[in-house]
């Protein structure tokens, strides 16, 4: 048996509240029900549990809460800066269809110049895969719906959506990291190995290797000008 105390606490004893020592004044017994339970332990965080966080300056859903940057757009979740949108526009673009056009070795037709890059592509554990890059700037990464790539990799979630970019400018070939997470490492024929800064871009000679993600070489077989 409980009584009420005048604070509001279940008393155990009728004359004082054996929580705050109120007087009770009347004896009459009256059942008051028990407070609710308290979680033993609590966690604070900045995203309710259950709820994927987007990025602020794309929408795009932050399937990794780990990684401090956008997929998309390269967004800084953790200085809160950064993020370019009007590349995300564009890459979102419809593209045009090219007419009448050669189909290269990856089985994608194009129009245009002959000039192109050979890279072959490595992923551990799977069967190695080439493409032929025509553009001026070929963006590679990690494959999404939501970023037009010249080349798609899947099974290395180390890279970035957008991770780097193959260049064919005035008949030469160029690399360029665009802001992966984890970075690009560019190494020549002779072994030499030069991790990139976001945004450096170096020449490309047959034979170099590119290597991103976990376990992912990009490495240029041919140029063509």
């Amino acid at each position: 048996m409980t009584y009420q105390c005048p604070m509001g606490h279940a008393s155990d004893d009728a004359d004082f509240c054996s929580v705050c020592g109120s007087q009770i004044e009347t004896a009459v017994a009256a059942p008051v029900a028990a407070p609710p339970a308290m979680p033993t332990h609590t966690h604070a965080t900045s995203v309710n549990a259950g709820v994927a966080e987007s990025c602020p300056k794309c929408s795009e859903v932050r399937d990794d809460p780990q990684s401090p940057f956008c997929g998309v757009c390269g967004y800084d979740y953790v200085n809160k800066v950064g993020g370019d949108q009007a590349a995300v526009v564009a890459a979102q673009a419809p593209s045009q269809p090219a007419a009448s056009s050669p189909v290269t070795s990856n089985g994608v037709a194009f129009a245009g110049s002959t000039r192109r890059v050979d890279v072959k592509v490595t992923v551990a554990g799977q069967p190695a895969r080439k493409y032929s890059l025509f553009d001026e700037q070929n963006l590679i990464g990690r494959s999404s719906s939501a970023v037009q790539q010249a080349v798609g990799i899947d099974g290395d979630d180390g890279i970035s959506r957008r991770h780097l970019m193959i260049e064919m400018v005035d008949g030469k070939a160029s690399v360029r990291d665009v802001g992966s997470a984890n970075g690009t490492v560019h190494e020549t024929a002779d072994g030499a190995k030069t991790p990139l800064a976001n945004g450096e871009q170096r020449d490309l000679a047959v034979g170099d290797r590119l290597r991103i993600g976990a376990s992912t070489v990009i490495t240029v077989e041919a140029i063509v000008n």
